[in-house]
């Protein structure tokens, strides 16, 4: 195929690249030279703004378009001006209204109504993204592929939050941790998510797709981190009240991490649809293998940003341990 994909550089659109190029499709991508401009030279590189320059990637009819930036909904009109046999969208789970649904979430899970808007909160995130899947789904309706992804895991992670665990586990003994260990969690490995995007073009396949692996619990998946990183770790649990009281936020300061209840049925979806279309799930093992292989890299080193400094994470075991 001859593909287009509209932010290729970063993360999510980094695998989707690589995974074109390794079934030998011809890519040409399209974003602004600001982040990691320098993969892929093999591929053609056209550069420019999406939100003014879009215009420049309509050179011809394209046999696929993966769409990774789309965020706001004028950018999915100037994408749908852009002529393909094929249109894959990348957007979110957070597209659902999880409040009071019921689990397993699935593709008839109730979405949120669509907004208009040119700016993101999180409140908005997934409003936004609706609102692109219906302008999209309108300009393309016999040819358009949507990929919800749960949280994506993996290396080159620029979110922080898989990878604050796995090298903060990886580099120290004594370690923070929320004494949320049932929690539940789902994500889907970046490389699987790649691999079924690219089968959904290649395929043409039309429809909407939740791309997530099945649930495991929070203590799981730091017991498959522990088992892989080789140190005897100490593990000083936390109530989520007691983290309160020092100022240690859930999400933000530990990544992955949400107040009892609240959000949980975001890891809370029936993959059966997507892995019926043909996703695949990397094991536990490989995910945990693939993230620690890269956070042993200088390029981790110098770009990682995520959860609390360990600084902050030290002070606030020192006073733990004092009260104990």
């Amino acid at each position: 195929m001859n593909v287009l994909v509209l932010g290729g550089t970063q993360f999510i659109g980094r695998a989707i690249v690589q995974e074109l190029l390794n079934r030998k499709h011809t890519v040409t991508i399209f974003h602004r030279g600001k982040t990691n401009a320098d993969l892929f030279p093999e591929c053609a590189h056209i550069l420019g703004d999406r939100n003014t320059d879009l215009a420049l990637a309509d050179t011809q009819e394209w046999d696929e378009i993966v769409d990774v930036s789309c965020y706001y909904p004028d950018q999915a009109r100037a994408a749908a001006k852009l002529r393909t046999r094929h249109f894959t969208f990348i957007s979110t789970i957070s597209v659902y209204d999880i409040k009071d649904a019921e689990v397993p979430l699935t593709e008839q899970t109730k979405i949120s109504d669509g907004e208009e808007g040119t700016e993101m909160t999180a409140a908005s995130y997934g409003p936004l993204k609706v609102r692109c899947e219906e302008i999209l789904r309108e300009a393309f309706p016999d040819a358009l592929g949507i990929v919800r992804p749960g949280i994506v895991f993996g290396p080159h992670d620029h979110t922080g939050r898989f990878p604050y665990w796995v090298s903060r586990l990886d580099q120290f003994d004594e370690i923070l941790v929320p004494d949320v260990l049932n929690q539940p969690m789902q994500w889907v490995h970046v490389a699987d998510l790649a691999e079924f995007t690219v089968h959904v073009g290649e395929r043409r396949l039309v429809g909407t797709w939740n791309t997530i692996r099945p649930t495991i619990s929070f203590g799981a998946l730091l017991d498959e981190i522990r088992a892989q990183v080789g140190r005897k770790h100490e593990l000083v649990l936390a109530s989520l009240e007691e983290l309160a009281t020092q100022e240690v936020k859930p999400w933000s300061d530990l990544p992955l991490v949400f107040p009892d209840g609240e959000r949980h049925p975001m890891f809370k979806f029936d993959p059966k649809h997507a892995e019926s279309a043909g996703l695949q799930h990397r094991s536990v093992a490989k995910t945990v293998e693939s993230t620690l292989k890269w956070c042993r890299t200088e390029d981790f080193a110098a770009n990682f940003k995520g959860g609390m400094p360990r600084e902050t994470e030290t002070a606030v075991l020192t006073k733990l341990k004092a009260k104990a």
